[in-house]
């Protein structure tokens, strides 16, 4: 199979009615796997060996480079995987922080209609319809779907959100397939997410969740946007081209920020609320890709790839205005009246990047791979108002290796440097929705692959990260303050135990040091804020011998002690988050069905998250959510 075709395929379940997904039963390991709403594993789109993906813009649809500036529609992506470590092996240009790479609903061979209705967590409701239609008369094909939503959420509040897409397919022959996409995200109503910021060397006092206390005159909306098409197209010699073209288009009007700041021990806080006018971000992105294979002998298999990679992003943002509300209990709900803002010139940033690549690969029969891959890339920031601009202009590259001895054990290494984006300032930040120049990253690790039979998979492995660290300045403002590694141990096995019991262990354990001059100057090295040193996730399935159509669940997720503080004064310890769930295939006339009951953190365990030094919100509570979900 073409590599370029190659990382287009995600797991099969992927290709599936809904209610038979299963994303534990799916999973090839334990670094992160979505399908539909259900996500299991370490690693997320949002978090990855203490990274982010998606703060790092390292996104890719069907294999393909695209900048995605807010959330795709459930309703556009199938599925998604995580690429890092032994995942990330024979792909095509890794970066540092890992790749989250997203399937897109397929048209599929036959006409498939899915529908769910659900109700939870809290009284959140939702109903979803997803079509697959194909047209094999016309070479055409439809997957298209809609979702309306009211979500609440773990601080009390609520909002709606309407969400929909549409991706036709069309193969005029056998060696070109054209699929447009479009989907939009709408959230009406919504409200600020209150954000903690403590006095001195103390975690804020107690909070009652589920209780807003934000302020009740807050309706924020927001419109998040993304469209474009991919070509896939043989061509003579043997030559395979990839194409993607897309554009992002994020846009939020009325939106408001509610911080309590210099919480004492005694449960006040002074309160600020601040709001913007329109803010918006678009970004047009997307890569050029030419690959071709062939053969020595009947030995080794070679690759060789040329990427061309473009994006163009400008932000609309600022011209906000603060006002102090005054001093409150942090349990006393916000009463006061909206204040007239006054709204000033608003900052407008462009960003222009362009990157060149090659890559070849070599596969010597089952035993051993080579991949090595170099780019470069030209990248400007710049502030119109004043014509200032940060530019950069690295070479980057990548080396990654596989040697398996025998059939049951792999053993891998990679070695990435990488220029990621650095996300933008955040709400309780001076310089609150800046967009921070990009940052050069690398990343090294090794690690095995050992398959001891029984249909199990376990994976250790060695990671070490390397990137300039951002947190708060002496001043509040947000912006590189020193230098940050992430170094330690990752594990994961998966596989099915029995045939009726499918599991996935993961658990990383980690040596984090920061290097930064943002709180006092001194440049100590210390643990980066908000980063826990062990983190393990157990998941399984177990369908029941007695009734094969009811299966169990459950997942127990342990999160390590960490520091809130840049400088480790504050510690929140570990806590541990159990779920469990099950679900019931049935079938209603010809239609299959599938009843899904999920309870969340079923001990109800409390515990600060941190968002910066000093800077909390919370965990969700005890939630039970259920869904009927039918294929027709």
């Amino acid at each position: 199979m073409p590599l370029l075709l190659a990382a287009c395929l995600g797991p099969d379940i992927a290709c599936a009615q809904r209610t038979q997904a299963n994303p534990t039963a799916s999973a090839d390991d334990a670094f992160g796997t979505s399908v539909g709403d259900e996500s299991v594993g370490l690693y997320s789109s949002g978090s990855v060996r203490g990274f982010s993906p998606v703060s790092a813009g390292n996104i890719r649809v069907e294999g393909l480079y695209i900048d995605r500036l807010g959330g795709f529609s459930d309703r556009l992506m199938e599925s998604s995987a995580i690429r890092v470590g032994i995942a990330a092996q024979n792909y095509l240009f890794p970066a540092p922080t890992g790749i989250a790479d997203y399937k897109l609903r397929p048209a599929g061979d036959k006409r498939e209609v899915s529908s769910r209705l659900g109700y939870g967590p809290f009284g959140s409701q939702a109903i979803e319809f997803d079509a697959r239609i194909p047209v094999p008369d016309h070479d055409l094909g439809w997957a298209f779907g809609a979702g309306g939503y009211r979500d609440e959420v773990a601080n009390g509040s609520a909002s709606k959100t309407v969400s929909y897409a549409v991706i036709p397919y069309w193969t005029p022959t056998e060696k070109i397939r054209i699929t447009p996409l479009f989907s939009s995200v709408i959230t009406l109503g919504k409200k600020p997410s209150p954000v903690y910021i403590s006095l001195g060397n103390r975690l804020p006092g107690s909070v009652r969740r589920r209780h807003y206390i934000g302020p009740s005159w807050a309706n924020g909306r927001t419109a998040n946007t993304n469209y474009g098409a991919i070509a896939r197209v043989g061509l003579p010699a043997d030559l395979q081209l990839s194409a993607g073209l897309f554009r992002s288009v994020l846009k939020s009007e009325d939106s408001v920020s509610y911080r309590l700041a210099g919480v004492s021990g005694d449960g006040y806080a002074d309160r600020t609320v601040s709001a913007d006018p329109v803010q918006k971000t678009v970004s047009d992105s997307g890569e050029l890709l030419v690959g071709r294979e062939w053969r020595s002998g009947d030995r080794i298999r070679h690759s060789l790839h040329a990427s061309l990679r473009a994006k163009r992003r400008t932000n609309l943002h600022g011209g906000g205005e603060s006002f102090a509300l005054g001093r409150f209990s942090i349990q006393a709900p916000d009463a006061s009246r909206k204040p007239a803002f006054s709204f000033h010139a608003r900052e407008k940033e462009s960003i222009s990047q362009f990157g060149a690549g090659i890559s070849y690969g070599a596969r010597i029969r089952d035993w051993a791979t080579l991949d090595v891959g170099v780019q470069k890339v030209e990248y400007e920031k710049r502030i119109e108002a004043d014509g200032k601009a940060s530019r950069d202009a690295p070479t980057l590259y990548n080396v990654a290796a596989t040697w398996r001895p025998a059939k049951w054990i792999t053993a891998y290494a990679s070695r990435t440097k990488g220029l990621e984006d650095a996300g933008s300032a955040p709400d309780y930040a001076i310089n609150r929705a800046q967009v921070m120049p990009a940052i050069r990253t690398t990343q090294w690790d090794a690690g095995v692959l050992w398959r001891p039979g029984f249909g199990l998979r376990v994976v250790t492995g060695y990671f070490n990260v390397k990137k300039p660290y951002l947190d708060l300045d002496a001043n509040g403002v947000y912006g590189v303050t020193g230098d940050v590694t992430h170094k330690g141990f990752e594990v994961s096995l998966s596989g099915d135990v029995r045939e009726s019991t499918s599991l996935l262990l993961g658990a990383v354990f980690m040596d984090p040091s920061v290097t930064s001059t943002g709180y006092d100057g001194t440049g100590k090295t210390l643990l980066p804020v908000g980063q826990p040193r062990t983190s393990v996730t157990l998941s399984s399935t177990h369908a029941l011998a007695q009734m094969p159509n009811l299966s169990l669940n459950a997942s127990i997720n342990y999160y390590g002690r960490k520091y809130a503080d840049q400088a480790n004064a504050v510690e929140i310890g570990g806590y541990t988050q159990i779920d469990l769930g099950l679900r019931y295939r049935f079938e209603i006339g010809r239609s299959k069905a599938m009843l899904r009951f999920q309870a969340t953190n079923i001990t109800d365990k409390f515990s600060w998250r941190v968002l910066g030094s000093n800077v909390y919100d919370f965990n969700s509570p005890r939630s039970y959510g259920v869904s009927l979900i039918v294929d027709s």
